[in-house]
């Protein structure tokens, strides 16, 4: 009995469908009633009440499909035994409901007329009990399939976007340490000022970002202190820029996104030989954002492409985004040029 209430219970899915069960039930024993109200003799409660009590033969059947033969035979394997199952039911109908007594006047030739009326007309409602109570069944077992598999995407999707996210943290790590073992050897005074700048950026990377998206002042902060680390390390042959927004309003972007592109700018765009340049500029327009950064690409062949940093940020926005970004990179002989627009 436990099992079986349980059963009926089930998850949110199954609940929605037995309320469906439940006020369309609801409605078909107050039909005799609302007919009733509306009748030019009115409501008589003792033919509603009968109206009502004809309705129950259909109710055990639906009961009888619903929690019985759907249950253990419509399954992969047993549709044959189902649908046979189904068939006997109607055949008692046909010969298990009998039509009340013809009164006395009525010819013979009209009576078994009006037996075979009756009899259809039983077996049709029956018939479209129990395929109303298929379609509403296979409607909700479709959306709980739709659901889950959703669920499976979108788990599969998080799994995904936190594995890239984590492939680009190493790297961030790895060239920000390289930067500070440079910088100490440079000047060590400036040593002290330096490690706060990483260990602000380092709370950031490891325990700030943890959501899908971070609020774009946060994502200018690190780069402010990315950029501070650069000028330290670069002090005089690299002219570096960065303009961006006072005010980001509720802007959200994922995390460790744009830095790669800076990061990455300083990477391939400073010469030792040289003057060079990095540029980057951040813009907001309605509800879009703009991101704009370009370094200079001194005495180098075209980049090629394929690096774990930008490939993995074209894969995390592919699958925050869908199609609703532009990513453009332009790789000249002189200058490396990418514009965002998200």
């Amino acid at each position: 009995m436990n099992k079986w209430l349980q059963h009926l219970r089930g998850d949110r899915y199954t609940r929605n469908e037995n309320l469906t069960y439940l006020f369309a039930w609801i409605l078909v024993f107050s039909l005799p009633w609302i007919a009733g109200l509306y009748s030019t003799k009115g409501l008589e409660y003792r033919h509603a009440l009968r109206g009502s009590i004809n309705m129950l033969p259909y109710l055990a059947i639906f009961l009888l499909n619903n929690i019985v033969l759907m249950r253990y035979l419509f399954v992969p394997g047993r549709k044959a035994a189902y649908f046979a199952s189904v068939l006997a039911v109607l055949v008692a109908v046909w010969a298990g409901i009998n039509p009340p007594p013809p009164p006395p006047f009525i010819t013979h030739a009209s009576v078994e007329f009006a037996d075979r009326m009756f009899h259809t007309i039983n077996v049709v409602r029956a018939a479209c009990v129990i395929f109303a109570n298929i379609a509403i069944k296979m409607y909700f077992v479709s959306h709980r399939k739709d659901i889950e598999m959703l669920k499976v995407r979108n788990g599969q999707m998080q799994s995904e976007l936190e594995s890239l996210k984590y492939q680009i943290n190493p790297h961030f790590l790895m060239n920000t340490l390289n930067n500070i073992q440079s910088l100490i050897e440079v000047d060590p005074a400036k040593a002290y000022d330096t490690i706060q700048e990483l260990s602000r950026m380092m709370r950031y990377v490891l325990y700030d970002n943890s959501g899908q998206m971070v609020p774009l002042s946060r994502e200018i902060e690190v780069m402010k202190n990315f950029i501070a680390l650069m000028r330290i390390r670069y002090p005089e042959h690299v002219v570096i820029s960065f303009a961006y927004p006072e005010d980001t309003g509720t802007m959200q972007v994922p995390p460790l996104l744009l830095i790669t592109f800076v990061e990455n700018a300083f990477k391939h765009g400073i010469s030792y030989k040289g003057e060079s340049m990095v540029a980057i500029d951040i813009q907001i327009k309605g509800e879009r954002l703009f991101f704009r950064c370009m370094n200079s690409n001194p005495g180098r062949k075209p980049q090629k492409p394929g690096g774990i940093g930008l490939e993995n940020v074209k894969r995390r926005l592919a699958l925050i985004y869908g199609k609703n970004y532009k990513l453009d990179i332009e790789d000249g002989e002189t200058r490396y040029l990418v514009e965002l627009e998200l």
